[in-house]
Formats: structure tokens, sequence, C-alpha cells
């Protein structure tokens, strides 16, 4: 999308692409008029947006009821043709479409992020010296996919220009005449990150916009706004996904932000105002169990199907307590889809917005007043200290108890780590990436313990209600045998793990933090 052969332009409000072209057209520029075409995009991503992080674009056009699909790689040319028809069910398989786009999708199928409605006009100019060029402007208005979401009232309108190869300088020359001469200022947003902007949502798996990113010359109270702000963004955006079922990732994306954002009014409250966070956090509570009991049985669920493969023909009893867990996970998806579209979460929301927007206070005190990167390293340093604290008995025991709560230790410093990291410059990735791999051990062997103890309960309550044939104990042994093994092997890999995290070279991260010290 990044491509030096293209220029964009946003037309600021009052102006029209016309009075543009006709401006160039004066100016010595050759320009073909071009009759309007009405058309309507859907563009595609994956669910953790694997195109937008390679910068690339997929989208469907429908042009007098016909579907053309276009591709536009990072590098290379735009390639496009007939396409298929939108599902009426998501993903969409990546199948769909031509080797490129699935390889740039990883296999992966597409779900819709957002629909496009345009008048677009596209036609042929020519430079003073004689180069070709092409134009194309596009009115438009933007809506959420197309399950949801009604169409924006504001229209943006983006003029783009692209030179044939070896036409740059024509382009450069195009883009300091307009600027000096017409007041427009190269745009580099294409149609869908402005009606994104438009809808104030983010790619998927993209980053916060920089207005959300935390400095480190800002006051805390700014900060930890930012912070909200951002958390905020990413519920928003997997709210739609997880109500509709469409992929578990959304519940799973949806969950984490909620995770996130009650860590963050905890460790932030004073910055925030304490009443109105705990109140804040309290609520999330709400929505936090709804999404944890889905997200729970999904995990559970996923354990079961590779533990069957794994067990052969003993793992039928998996695959039985699967059906019984699929039937509870029925009524609990329910209850959390109406919770999701009710007007209690959309209240909450709200809310959560309302305190990003919210205007710092003018006098701040104590640690709240203080630079953000310093205040960053009074709490990372704070959370390190309680991980070795804990970590270094929990390891040496292997106690399960100990390792749980090593475990919600490791969480409130990774996101703290990940909440402040940008304005650290980035300086704690290497202890973040040893968290990651430690944690991620921590999880697999809590799962294997909570399962174990679930499979029991779950066989105890189909017993009592004569649907579990006799001979089947056998097979259930060797399920939870699975799972005691699971979590042993994972004890077994935790003390090398813990040493990667507590060697030298990732606590000097700690140390290379910036101590601005009060101002």
């Amino acid at each position: 999308m990044d491509d030096p052969a293209i220029i964009r332009f946003l037309i600021p409000r009052g102006e029209s692409p016309r009075g543009i072209l006709g401006a160039l057209r004066r100016a010595g520029y050759g320009v073909e008029a071009a009759p309007p075409v009405r058309a309507e995009d859907l563009i595609l991503d994956t669910q953790e947006g694997r195109l937008a992080r390679a910068h690339a674009r997929l989208s469907l056009r429908r042009v007098n009821g016909s579907w053309l699909w276009h591709f536009e790689p990072p590098s290379g040319p735009v390639q496009g043709g007939a396409g298929p028809s939108p599902p009426t069910s998501w993903p969409m398989p990546a199948e769909a479409f031509p080797p490129l786009v699935q390889e740039a999708a990883g296999g992966k199928g597409f779900f819709p992020i957002l629909r496009l409605r345009c008048v677009c006009a596209q036609g042929r100019m020519e430079a003073p010296g004689g180069t070709p060029l092409w134009y194309v402007h596009e009115t438009l208005s933007a809506a959420g996919p197309p399950h949801g979401g009604p169409w924006t009232a504001t229209a943006q309108v983006l003029l783009a220009i692209r030179a044939a190869e070896g036409g740059e300088a024509e382009l450069s020359h195009l883009a300091v005449y307009a600027r000096d001469r017409l007041g427009l200022s190269a745009e580099p947003a294409d149609a869908c990150a402005l009606g994104l902007a438009l809808l104030g949502r983010v790619e998927p798996g993209g980053q916060a916009p920089g207005t959300l990113e935390t400095r480190a010359g800002d006051a805390l109270v700014v900060a930890a706004r930012k912070i909200v702000g951002q958390q905020a963004l990413k519920m928003r955006a997997n709210t739609e996904g997880t109500r509709l079922d469409l992929d578990p990732e959304y519940l799973h994306d949806l969950r984490v932000a909620a995770r996130r954002l009650r860590s963050a009014l905890r460790l932030l409250g004073p910055a925030l105002g304490p009443k109105r966070a705990e109140s804040l956090r309290l609520e999330l509570s709400w929505i936090a169990a709804l999404l944890g009991e889905v997200r729970d049985l999904d995990v559970f669920i996923a354990n079961l199907e590779a533990q069957a493969v794994r067990l052969g023909e003993s793992g039928r009893i998996a695959l039985r307590l699967k059906a019984e867990l699929l039937a509870r996970r029925s009524p609990a998806r329910e209850a959390l889809a109406a919770a999701l579209e009710g007007r209690r979460y959309e209240a909450l929301l709200r809310r959560i917005q309302a305190l990003a927007d919210s205007p710092p206070p003018r006098s701040a005190r104590g640690l709240a007043a203080q630079r953000t990167d310093f205040a960053a390293s009074v709490f990372i340093k704070g959370a390190h200290r309680r991980v070795v604290k804990q970590g270094r008995a929990a390891v040496l025991s292997q106690d399960p108890a100990a390792l749980h709560r090593l475990r919600i230790l490791f969480k409130r410093l990774r996101y703290t780590s990940e909440f402040f990291d940008p304005a650290l410059g980035g300086r704690l990735e290497p202890m973040i990436k040893a968290m990651v791999k430690f944690q991620d051990c921590l999880g697999e062997h809590q799962d294997a313990v909570v399962a174990a103890r679930k499979i029991e309960a779950l066989a105890q309550e189909l017993a009592a209600r004569g649907d579990l044939p006799v001979e089947s104990l056998l097979d259930l042994g060797a399920l939870i045998q699975v799972q005691r093994e699971t979590a042993r092997e994972r004890r077994a890999r935790l003390a090398g793990l813990w040493r990667a995290f507590d060697r030298a070279s990732v606590r000097k991260c700690l140390g290379e933090t910036t101590l601005a010290g009060p101002s």
C-alpha cells in the first residue's frame, strides 16, 4: 500500500475532486473526464489481521450486481478479476481466491472488517512533460461489516494519482504543486484506513492510533487515559465477532482486552479517579465472567478433541465429554450474546470511552503527577519484585496453588510492561518475550490441572445420570492420566524457562528504564 508510484490526497471539506482536477488541467496537466460509478466495497482480512500487518489489502467490489476481487500486496502489481459473492456465513475460505492471496493469509479464512460505499471515477492524465498518469477519486461513506452497523453520515473524499514505472519524478513534482498552489497535502491513508477512522475503529490486529501511544514525557494522568482508550478500542473491535460467534479468537481477544482494562483500572486508579476506576472495574467483572465461561469451555473442548486423537480408541470418552460440554456451551453463548447486544454492555463501553476522553486533572498529586517514564519504572519494578519473590519459591516447590498465584502475578507484570514499553523506547521487549514463554507454560500447566478436576466432576455427573457405561471407566482413567502427564511435563519445563526470565540480561531491562525523577 505504500507505493512510491502512487500519491493520495484527502480533499478538504468544501472542495471537490472535479475542482482539483480542473485546477490541474489549468496548470498544464491533461485530464480526461470520466463518468462516476457507484460501487460498494467489502474489505476482508483474517481475524488477526495478517494482511493489514503485511501492508496488503483485499476487497470485494460490487458494481452493477457483479462482484470483483481486488488485491493490493505490499509490493508487486495489483491483482484482480471476477470474484466470488460474499458468503451468508463467515469465515470466507482463503481457497476462494488465487494462490497469492491464500499465501498472504497463511491459509486462514477471511472476515469482513468494513463496508465502503463509494462514488468513484477513474481516468487518464498526462503530465506537462508527457508522462502518463492515472487518477481515481472516491467519495466514501463507511459502515461496519454486513452483520451490523449503520452507515456513517460523514463522507471522505480521496484522490489518488498513479504513475507508470519511471514516473516517480513527475509524481513528486505534482505533489509539490498540489501542496504549494492548491493547499493539499499527501495523505498516506487508503480508503480502508479512512473508513475505519470514520467509524473510530482500528485494523484487525493493528496498533492503536498514534494519539493513544504512551510517551515518556506524558504526565501519568495523560498516559493512563491513553491506556484505557487503547483497550476500549480493542473491546469495540472484537465485540461484534464475539456476539456472532464468527471465530473463537474474537472471544479470546475481547476477553484479553477486558482483562487488561481491569488490570489498568486497578493499577492506575489514582491517576484516573479511584472511585470511577473501581466502579468500572467491578462492572467489567460482570462481562468478564460471561466471557470466561464460554472461553473456558472452548479451550476445554479443543483440548478434548486433541486428546481423543492422541488416545485412539480410548479417546471415545473424550468425545463423549466433548458432546456434553457442547451442550453446555450453547446456553452460555446465548447468555453472552444477549449481554453483548444489551443496554448494560453498551453503557459500559460508553463509560469506558468517556473515561478515556476525560480531561486529566490540572492538579494531580503524587505519582499521578509524574512523567510516565518515571512512574512506569516504579510500577514495573514493584511488579517484578513480587514475581521474583513468588517465582523462586514456586518453581522450587512446584506446588500447583503457588504456580497459579505466580501466573496471576506474571499477567500483571506483563500487562504493566506492555502498557508502558512504548514510553520506555521498547527496552522491555526482551523481558516481555521471556515472560510470554514462561506464562504460556504456566497457562498450559493450569489448564491441565483444572481439566483433570473438571473431567472427574463431569464423569461423576454423567455416572449419576446413568450416562457413563462401566466399560468407559478405563478410558476415563487414561484421559485423566493425560492431564496429569501434561501438568508434570510443564512443571519440568518451568525451571529452564524461569532461568531465562530470571537471568541478568533480562533483569538488566529494568535497570535501563529511564528514571526521570519527580518533576
